[in-house]
């Protein structure tokens, strides 16, 4: 919720794209916020997609360095409401994000694209989700290798001295894995 984050952060500034309103159960609402304190940093939003995915630019004030565009996404699980009963959330949200990293690729000669993305390209351990149950597994795996060949994007799941905030499931032995 947009305003409690407002109020209860003072002095930071954010940018958010929220869910439709329709999507929420009992008032829980969703979406993505980008927060910052730096009075040296600007933030520009770029666009967004209400399903789940915000671009924006991060750039020094004094505009010294290039702007860092930046694709932030969340994918629901297989699991999720969203992706049942005739919805397509996270094909719909890979799609714009896709879309979206080319776009901002053709402007700026890179793109940082990140977020949830809930799928993992290992099998090492079970997760408490159910993306990797059954031919659900197969075809999320498929593809997350099929997404990153058209955005031509490289990931950076689990590589040595990768910050462990990115790895986000929990195994049955309470490590973290890429997700």
């Amino acid at each position: 919720d947009k305003e409690r984050v407002k109020h209860s952060l003072p002095g930071w500034q954010l940018l958010h794209e929220s869910r439709p309103h329709s999507a929420h159960k009992r008032k829980l609402f969703g979406g993505i916020t980008v927060l910052w304190q730096r009075e040296n940093v600007s933030v520009r939003r770029e666009s967004g997609y209400p399903k789940g995915v915000l671009s924006f630019t991060v750039q020094d004030v004094a505009g010294r360095r290039r702007p860092v565009p930046v694709v932030a996404l969340y994918s629901p699980p297989v699991s999720s409401r969203f992706n049942r009963g005739g919805r397509t959330w996270s094909q719909d949200i890979m799609r714009f994000a896709e879309e979206e990293a080319h776009r901002l690729w053709s402007v700026y000669g890179f793109v940082v694209v990140g977020g949830d993305y809930n799928w993992r390209l290992g099998t090492s351990f079970h997760r408490r989700t159910e993306d990797v149950v059954g031919s659900a597994a197969g075809a999320r795996t498929a593809l997350a290798h099929e997404w990153h060949l058209r955005t031509n994007l490289r990931p950076l799941y689990g590589q040595p001295g990768q910050h462990p905030g990115v790895c986000t499931s929990r195994t049955d032995n309470g490590l973290a894995e890429p997700d």
